[in-house]
């Protein structure tokens, strides 16, 4: 019986110049060329403002990142006010960069671009929908859970994950050391920031109908994805339900205006009243005994 090995012998080099060793590149479909000493470089996509977009692109999607990674902490108890302006800071970023990204796209001209160019272009396109999409996304998620979990809503509890709360080492929010604002004050601004929350995804929805069209006539192909368990519209007791609800906030707010200064001053003039009345009744009582 012939002995068959179990692992085949290596293909022997052949000398500089009679033969070429090919070898599979990991995670590709190519085969690269071992044989010469000279490396065999593709051609690198260059345009005017290409590194600019590039680099918008990078920092875009770093705030994205940042929004998703602290939008996951809503609702919890490391939720609190520094966590929500951080919040807001990098949403507003990224729309920044994003309409920065956007215009810098725009004015890149494609019928004077080579074949490879416009590739890149379509490319970037598709890139810059990807991070408006995800960025549309979180901000729904930080609408449902802002509105789920109001910080000044008496009936609203945060849910005990161990983690402690929001502190930013890097930033001071100065205005958020005032302590003397009332309670309703405070949920009258949390209610006016959920509006302009909304506002703010409606303007990135209409931005990303634009970048599409702008990637498909530069010959991207982007599909649509649609998030059914963070649809807006279809939760009633969601984030909409503020939409046209003026009064039921504003009689929420006057509910609960008093500070809790002001509540012990107004159970501290009720104890005196009752106490008063009290004591008129009883006197009242024992002069009409005496005197019968």
């Amino acid at each position: 019986m012939k002995n068959t090995p179990l692992f085949p012998p290596r293909n022997k080099q052949h000398p500089k110049g009679r033969g070429k060793q090919t070898q599979h590149a990991a995670h590709t479909t190519l085969w690269l060329t071992c044989g010469s000493n000279e490396k065999e470089k593709a051609p690198t996509p260059d345009f005017p403002g290409r590194t600019e977009c590039l680099k918008l692109l990078r920092e875009l999607n770093r705030e994205v990142s940042s929004c998703h990674l602290l939008a996951l902490t809503l609702g919890g108890s490391g939720d609190c006010e520094k966590l929500r302006q951080e919040l807001k800071r990098c949403r507003r970023k990224a729309q920044e960069l994003g309409k920065a990204t956007k215009g810098k796209l725009q004015n890149c001209n494609c019928s004077k671009l080579s074949e490879m160019n416009k590739k890149e272009v379509a490319r970037l396109w598709c890139l810059l929908y990807c991070c408006f999409h995800v960025l549309a996304t979180e901000m729904r998620r930080i609408l449902l859970l802002q509105q789920r979990f109001a910080l000044y809503k008496p009936s609203s509890n945060l849910i005990n994950t161990g983690l402690p709360e929001y502190e930013s080492s890097l930033r001071i929010f100065p205005y958020l050391n005032h302590t003397d604002v009332s309670i309703g004050d405070k949920m009258l601004l949390d209610w006016t920031e959920r509006g302009q929350l909304q506002r703010e995804i409606h303007e990135i929805e209409c931005t990303m109908v634009d970048v599409k069209a702008l990637a498909d006539s530069s010959g991207a192909d982007i599909v649509d994805y649609h998030h059914g368990l963070l649809d807006l519209e279809d939760d009633a007791e969601g984030c909409g339900s503020y939409q046209g609800g003026d009064s039921e906030t504003s009689s929420f707010v006057e509910d609960s205006s008093m500070t809790p200064q002001h509540r012990q001053c107004v159970c501290g003039v009720m104890v005196v009243a009752i106490s008063v009345f009290v004591l008129a009744a009883v006197l009242g009582v024992c002069i009409a005994f005496i005197s019968g």
